[in-house]
């Protein structure tokens, strides 16, 4: 049986994508669980696209949208993993956990997460649309499809 490249990167995929974030990353609430699946989801496939398009020999266009992207990624994930407030905790629990509020005296680290991670959704999202540029005068059937 010959093993070609897809099949190694499905391999890798399942095996990062249910061991790593299974094992050695186990948050106490299922939302923060689920949301780290999401993006680590988003991450693999887009990887994967570039991969691909690097071995049809495609050009990548953006890549100071790819570096934004994930230069914003990680600064919203490292300000969600500041827990400031349980959402499982009682009011009063929660309240004693409460920072102070670091952007303009109003903002905190809970807010910058929301604020930085749209930001970082809507850069993602067109570095995607702007991904295939360089393909829109190619004919359809001359695409290459993986």
């Amino acid at each position: 049986m010959k093993i070609t490249h897809v099949l190694f990167i499905e391999y890798t995929y399942s095996f990062v994508y249910r061991g790593a974030i299974g094992i050695a990353f186990r948050p106490l609430d299922f939302a923060t669980y689920l949301l780290f699946i999401m993006i680590v989801n988003m991450v693999f496939y887009l990887l994967f696209y570039l991969f691909m398009k690097g071995m049809r020999g495609e050009n990548v266009l953006s890549f100071l949208l790819l570096g934004l992207t994930i230069f914003l990624w990680g600064t919203a994930v490292s300000f969600f993993l500041k827990t400031n407030s349980g959402w499982q905790d009682s009011a009063a629990r929660s309240r004693e956990m409460n920072a102070d509020c670091s952007i303009m005296g109003f903002y905190d680290a809970h807010d910058i997460w929301h604020l930085i991670s749209a930001f970082a959704l809507f850069v993602s999202f067109v570095y995607l649309l702007l991904l295939d540029d360089n393909l829109d005068q190619t004919r359809q059937t001359d695409i290459p499809v993986f």
